[in-house]
């Protein structure tokens, strides 16, 4: 009997061995996909770029109607990112597989290149800033608790995550938006500039913030404007039935309210 039980148990594990093989499998094509796709939509997003820099406030305005930065984006980031005239994303999809490898030894599967430009501000020194990232893959033991220790080593399986180098930031003297009080560090999204990708004491999500930019804000920037138009206005009538509650002749001021909607 027992010896049935451990056969059943044996082919449960090849099966699901079996199962991890075909995710990465419907990874690798996923990537595929991808890549022609950012090839298929580069001319369009071109084009796009030369229009939407006749637009004011169109890249601010489409941050904000993106819902999943809300929570990255201070009221004190807004007042440089009213400032920002170009976004652009480059996907590096062009990479050599079986020669590219990072610092580490991790085959690097793509890149992404993020653009930033601004107009003349009070915070930045230099109004244009680049980051890239990488997508890389590397053998890792497994985390599944099933795997028995006393049978041996555990088994390696290859996992992926985004890597970058960290970007610095020259900022004007007294302007600088991730730093507090006493040099404490705050949680202004210019903190995503110095992401790694590798360490404790890293910024947290920015790997996710960089997919939200180029998989979410880049490819629907369009209808994101049209959002964040919406929010803007929804955000003045608030502001002018706050103010409807002072008396003009008062003293005192409608509290301050951050610019972005978060609903």
């Amino acid at each position: 009997m027992k010896d049935n039980e451990d056969l059943k148990d044996e082919e449960f594990s090849a099966k699901l061995q079996e199962l991890a093989v075909l995710s990465e499998e419907h990874a690798d094509l996923e990537l595929e996909i991808q890549k022609i796709t950012h090839k298929k939509l580069a001319p369009f997003y071109s084009r796009r770029r030369q229009v939407v820099r006749t637009l004011p406030g169109f890249w601010p305005t489409a941050l904000r109607g993106c819902d999943e930065l809300a929570d990255y984006i201070s009221y004190e980031d807004d007042e440089l990112l009213d400032h920002l005239v170009d976004l652009h994303v480059t996907y590096l999809d062009d990479v050599d597989e079986d020669a590219a490898t990072d610092s580490q030894g991790r085959k690097i599967l793509s890149r992404v290149r993020f653009e930033f430009e601004f107009e003349d501000n009070d915070f930045l020194v230099d109004n244009r800033i680049e980051k890239t990232f990488a997508l890389v893959s590397f053998a890792a033991e497994s985390d599944d608790e099933s795997d028995d220790e006393a049978a041996g080593p555990k088994k390696k399986t290859t996992q992926t995550k985004y890597t970058s180098v960290p970007t610095k930031l020259v900022w004007k003297k007294h302007k600088n938006l991730t730093k507090g009080k006493y040099g404490a560090s705050t949680n202004s999204f210019f903190n995503w500039f110095r992401f790694a990708g590798d360490g404790p004491g890293d910024y947290a999500g920015g790997d996710e913030v960089a997919l939200t930019i180029s998989e979410v804000v880049f490819p629907e920037a369009e209808k994101l404007y049209i959002a964040g138009m919406g929010k803007d206005g929804d955000d003045d009538d608030e502001d002018d039935e706050l103010e409807d509650e002072y008396d003009v002749g008062s003293d005192d001021e409608p509290p301050k309210k951050r610019v972005k909607s978060s609903d």
